[in-house]
């Protein structure tokens, strides 16, 4: 993104555009704003200059906003595009996912909007990152999304989907249901009776929670290939135990089910970029693990040393390349930053930070609550650990 950023804000309605108007004059020095009634001149513009971000209600007289994210996405693929909701808003389907970078309520002030373009910012530098980069450019193929997360997908976006027909995609593959099932028969999950078949499985468990799981089976298996067993596993408990004291966290805070489903997958795909590492420079993780211990250091600042980058960073990368949500990636990415984000408010950075956190025994939470001046905050906190500490505690990295 460009220092000065061009940011265009397309609403059919007058009010709504003169409020933004005067509500970001005083960003008008960092950031150029364009604001249209529809999609045609707000295109013309976009396919003529360089627009950093793109702000469009679904509702619009003639091309919908959902066709200009479709058309903006094509060529001008780097523009940050986000929704701006309002009343009668729909929930986002399998199209809309993949075309849509991030949704805001309306009205939005000027603080979250300020916000969301600077993580966005931060993103970008991100994954354009030469260390980063460098690191992906020695992978020959990339892991891709699994065919059955597709297929999973499509169908919950169908409202005549029943549990029963996911359990059947589930139950056409047998390495996918037998995982399920041990999972599913687990301490993690605590179900009174045992499971015998995939399709009970994804009716105990529901939806959300199978689609997640069938997202981190696949890629853990796809990555697992050629990893030490043990180190394999204990990656895998580690990832179970962040994704359930995430979702736990989640549902203390009061979010939907969406989004504590959300949470989890986001706990479980945070150590993504260590299986990366793992799987593709196996030599250089065991180096990692080895400077972790000799300088007394973490996992994450010897992986800074040997790699110029770290895992939470990579995973980033592919959960972009595979079109994931943005508040994911953006967890993933800068979680261990969360205080430089913090504003006294819950957030999905600080809940990602504390539920991984909470798997290590050896961490010391009141050093740590010392970052946050908040009292109140630190005492919820606090309220965490002792509600997660139920959860199975996954291995360490090492």
């Amino acid at each position: 993104m460009s220092e000065v950023k061009r940011i265009i804000f397309v609403d059919s309605e007058k009010e709504m555009l003169n409020s933004i108007k005067r509500v970001f004059y005083p960003m008008r020095k960092q950031w150029t704003i364009s604001l249209f009634d529809n999609a045609d001149d707000a295109l013309k513009m976009i396919e003529t200059d360089v627009v950093d971000v793109l702000f469009s209600d679904f509702k619009l007289v003639g091309m919908s906003g959902l066709e200009l994210f479709d058309r903006v996405r094509t060529f001008s693929p780097t523009t940050l595009r986000i929704a701006l909701t309002g009343a009668g808003y729909v929930e986002p389907n399998q199209k809309s996912v993949k075309l849509i970078h991030q949704y805001l309520q309306k009205p939005c002030e000027l603080k979250t909007i300020k916000e969301v373009i600077e993580k966005a910012d931060q993103l970008q530098k991100l994954l354009e990152n030469e260390n980063l980069s460098k690191i992906i450019s020695q992978v020959d193929t990339l892991p891709s999304l699994p065919t059955i997360y597709n297929e999973i997908n499509e169908k919950i976006d169908l409202p005549e989907t029943s549990a029963r027909e996911i359990g059947e995609i589930v139950a056409r593959d047998m390495s996918m249901s037998v995982k399920m099932l041990q999972l599913v028969n687990s301490s993690f999950f605590g179900l009174r009776n045992k499971i015998s078949n995939p399709i009970d499985a994804v009716l105990m468990l529901g939806l959300n929670t199978v689609k997640s799981l069938v997202l981190s089976i696949k890629i853990f298996k796809k990555l697992s290939e050629g990893v030490d067993a043990k180190m394999a596993q204990n990656l895998w408990n580690h990832s179970l135990s962040v994704g359930t004291n995430n979702k736990k966290i989640a549902q203390i805070e009061g979010l939907s089910n969406k989004e504590q489903y959300d949470y989890f997958s986001n706990g479980m795909l945070l150590d993504l970029g260590k299986l990366f590492f793992l799987a593709y420079f196996p030599s250089e993780s065991k180096h990692v693990v080895e400077i972790s211990k000799k300088q007394k250091i973490s996992i994450l600042q010897a992986e800074k040393e040997i790699f110029g980058s770290t895992s939470h960073h990579v995973g980033a990368y592919l959960m972009a390349i595979w079109g994931l949500p943005g508040s994911l990636i953006f967890s993933c990415a800068f979680n261990q930053d969360y205080p430089k984000y913090f504003d006294g408010t819950f957030n999905a950075n600080i809940s990602l930070f504390f539920a991984d956190f909470f798997t290590d025994k050896t961490k010391n939470l009141e050093q740590e609550l010392e970052k946050i001046r908040d009292k109140k905050f630190t005492d919820k906190i606090r309220l965490w650990q002792h509600e997660c500490q139920d959860v199975v505690k996954g291995s360490n990295y090492e």
